[in-house]
Parts: C-alpha cells; structure tokens; sequence
C-alpha cells in the first residue's frame, strides 16, 4: 500500500505543478491527449511537442497480491516515444498474467488528419524472462489429470516482444478507435522438473528432470478498442486482445506457448487539472482453465508542451 501512495503523490505533484502549461498546450492538440489512451494495447497518437504520460493503477479488491501496473512514457516532437510499462505480458497457466517490466518504442510516422487515422509502428520487449514454478500445491488442484498421468513439478523462463503498427482515429467528438497488428516472438525453456514415470530425459540422482533446449514460435497479434464520451467529462473505453500465454502440452507433459486473449472494459472521469480516475475490469481468458478477472483502480495524467 505505501507503494500506491507515493505513486499517486508523484503523480499529483508532477500534474500541479504542470497544470498551467498542460492546458495551454492541449487547446494546439488535432486530437486530446487524454482522450486516445486505450488500456489494452497500443495508441498511435503522439502529441505534439514534447508529452510525458504517467499512469498508476492497482487491484483495491486482492487481498493476497500487492502488484502495481503503470506506465512511464515521453514523448519527443510528436514523433517518437518511449516508455517503461509494468504490465501483464504472458499469461501462466495458472490462469492468470503476472505483471512485467517492458520496454517499448513508438514512431508516429503520419499524424491523423481530417478522415486519416493516425500511423505508428511500435516495439514492445520484456526486459528480462519471467520465470514461474508449479509445484504440488498448483498442479492437483488445477492439472489433476497431468498429476496422475505423473508430472509432479515443472518450471519455465519465458520472454516476448512484439512489433507491428498501430492506427488511432476520432471519428467525431463521442468517439475515438484504436487498433493494431503485428508479430509476437515467444522464447521459453523449460527449466528443473519432477515427474514420478520415466519421461525419457537425462534425470539427477534425486529424480529431477534436466532443463530442456530453449524454444521460440512466432504468433499474430492484434488489438482492437474504442472510447466513448457520453458526457465531456466522462469515458468509456473498452479493448481486446491477443496476449501470449504458456501451458502444458497435454501429450509430452511439457511447457508450451500458446495464444490467449486480454481485455479491459471500464469508465474514465477527467478532473478539472489533467488527470483522469479510471475504475476497469482487467480480464485474461486462459483456453485450459476459467476467465481470470481483476478490477482495477487508477490514475493517469498527461502532460504537453510545444
């Protein structure tokens, strides 16, 4: 909880202190800064200028996990950003996605103008592998059939990074579109495992299973969302997607990679200073077990200068 505090605090000190020279800028915008940010996904638009986004959000509702999700970007010209992203990036099969460190970079390479979208190709990289353990206490419960058949513990490290391109259009002043497409890079390697039946791989005296050769595949990935403004005020945003996730192969009894989906659906309220309080519904759909839901609470704030 200290955690969220002084990431709200930061927050709220950066945008007052920002708040003359944010206003005056967002009035040059073709499109409003904080209009265009989806929360699944990648946005095309780059304000003028030079921008700096900040984002924090947390689970109020979870009682046994203390993960923070947030986003750092800046943006230089309206041309290029950068950000350092906290996020859900590979699902477990555990049926969940915990939070990862990435890196991400996008080029605006045409800006929206009257019927156009506006264009970006992006780069989105995972600074170092995730790695998850599943022991007995996750296996019975959750893979009883893969327990009895005799795998008895598993391991894995598993990164990703994306590329592709990504278009943003206001349609009118109610409603702002985003999508993107490109191609996912998934490389993992199973590490230390235990299975009770002989599994035909080099074992250690006390049974465990040697790590196995790294793999990689490559998937298509897509993301799809809107904004909605009822009211001058008040957003609704709604995105869907593909996100990477890892299994288990029921056949050999060893780690996949396989493709799930991601979403969001929620409401944004934009304070007087710029800075919008955003309550969603995160959601990962593994294809093994049930749909994994986590509601969320955040904050937002971009801020642009000419």
């Amino acid at each position: 909880m200290k955690q969220h505090i002084a990431i709200i605090a930061v927050l709220l000190l950066v945008v007052s202190q920002n708040n003359a020279v944010a206003q005056e800028a967002s009035t040059n915008l073709n499109v409003p800064t904080m209009n265009t940010r989806p929360l699944v996904g990648n946005d095309a638009f780059i304000p003028e200028g030079y921008s700096l986004h900040l984002s924090s959000a947390f689970s109020p509702f979870e009682q046994n996990t203390s993960f923070v999700y947030g986003t750092m970007s800046l943006g230089i010209v309206g041309l290029l950003e950068a950000s350092l992203t906290k996020e859900s990036a590979i699902g477990t099969p555990l049926g969940w996605a915990e939070p990862a460190n990435q890196l991400g970079l996008r080029l605006q390479v045409a800006p929206q103008r009257d019927n156009y979208p506006a264009v970006a190709l992006f780069l989105n990289t995972m600074l170092k592998a995730q790695t998850e353990f599943l022991g007995d206490n996750d296996l019975m419960p959750n893979f009883p059939d893969l327990y009895r058949r005799g795998i008895l513990a598993i391991s894995y490290q598993a990164k990703t990074t994306t590329a592709g391109v990504a278009l943003t259009t206001q349609l009118n002043d109610f409603v702002t579109l985003n999508a993107s497409i490109g191609t996912r890079e998934i490389v993992w390697r199973q590490g230390w495992s235990a299975y009770s039946s002989d599994n035909s791989s080099q074992k250690t005296v006390d049974g465990w299973t040697a790590p196995l050769a790294e793999q990689s595949a490559y998937r298509i990935d897509a993301l799809g969302g809107f904004t909605f403004h009822p009211l001058s005020k008040l957003a609704v945003i709604g995105d869907v997607g593909t996100i990477p996730s890892m299994d288990i192969d029921p056949s050999s009894l060893t780690i996949e990679a396989t493709q799930d989906f991601t979403g969001a659906f929620g409401v944004r309220y934009y304070l007087p200073v710029p800075l919008t309080v955003e309550l969603y519904d995160r959601w990962f759909s593994s294809s093994t077990l049930k749909t994994f839901h986590q509601i969320r609470l955040g904050l937002s704030a971009d801020i642009a200068a000419q």
